[in-house]
């Protein structure tokens, strides 16, 4: 598959990313950093804001991907700090333990209300992951 990649779909009051990786840890990563994006992050700036831990369990990999997203919007917004760093201690498709990073300057281009489940899919291939999610904007 090479490495990892999104890419974006606009629709009225919503984005749409499509996510590809070759190990489910960067495809949570892309994802996080297709989330800073939306929000405008400086995706290229040195992570020399506040490290934060992050700790998630779910039913499956889909809720797991959505809760993922949606702690990473809370935290951006709480810390008005974006987060474009991540490094897993676990990462199973039912839960995760992570460490993340950023920019401290957080340049809030689109607002993000949410992740959500429509249209959520995750799927494992031979050569890696794919998904999409839809971040209601």
């Amino acid at each position: 598959m090479g490495a990892a990649r999104h890419s974006f779909e606009e629709h009225t009051s919503e984005v749409k990313v499509h996510l590809e990786a070759p190990t489910l840890e960067t495809l949570f990563s892309e994802a996080g950093l297709a989330l800073a994006e939306v929000m405008g992050a400086p995706l290229g700036a040195p992570p020399d804001g506040e490290r934060r831990r992050v700790e998630l369990e779910a039913r499956d990999v889909d809720a797991l991907l959505v809760d993922w997203l949606n702690e990473l919007l809370f935290l951006t917004e709480t810390a008005r700090q974006p987060f474009t760093a991540f490094r897993f201690d676990s990462l199973t498709e039912h839960a995760l333990t992570a460490e993340v990073s950023g920019p401290r300057v957080l340049q809030e281009r689109t607002p993000v209300k949410a992740a959500t489940h429509h249209g959520l899919d995750v799927i494992a291939r031979d050569d890696g992951f794919e998904a999409s999610v839809v971040l209601d904007v």
